[in-house]
């Protein structure tokens, strides 16, 4: 029998924006990994590993684009992802927010194409 465990979005969308915060201060020098609570230096790490194949670059103009793309891309793929979480917190049961998850779903296929736009061009 498979158990699942079900993490409501809203926690995960907090849990990533806490370990995006303490990644930025890691890196200016505002924290330290060790100073962190377990889980959020394991939020750390999966920013890290999230971002760190977007920071290699090599400098060409075309590797800086599709970086602004990805970018671009994350971003409206956040903000559809907040608007989804919204729909489902309202708790109104005469929507079943099925625009808001294909807007989603669309932008996490766009997002996917912008990463490896950026692995092709930043090699």
């Amino acid at each position: 029998m498979m158990l699942l465990c079900l993490v409501p979005i809203s926690t995960i969308a907090q849990d990533f924006q806490r370990g995006l915060r303490n990644y930025q201060a890691i890196v200016n020098g505002q924290k330290r990994l060790d100073s962190l609570s377990p889980d959020e230096q394991r939020e750390v790490i999966l920013v890290y590993r999230a971002t760190k194949d977007v920071q290699d670059d090599t400098g060409s103009t075309e590797c800086q684009s599709a970086r602004e793309e990805a970018g671009a891309a994350a971003n409206e793929s956040l903000g559809y992802a907040k608007r989804y979480m919204q729909c489902l917190e309202n708790g109104d049961l005469s929507e079943d927010c099925s625009s808001e998850f294909r807007r989603v779903k669309n932008a996490q296929g766009d997002y996917e194409g912008a990463v490896l736009s950026v692995r092709s061009e930043c090699q």
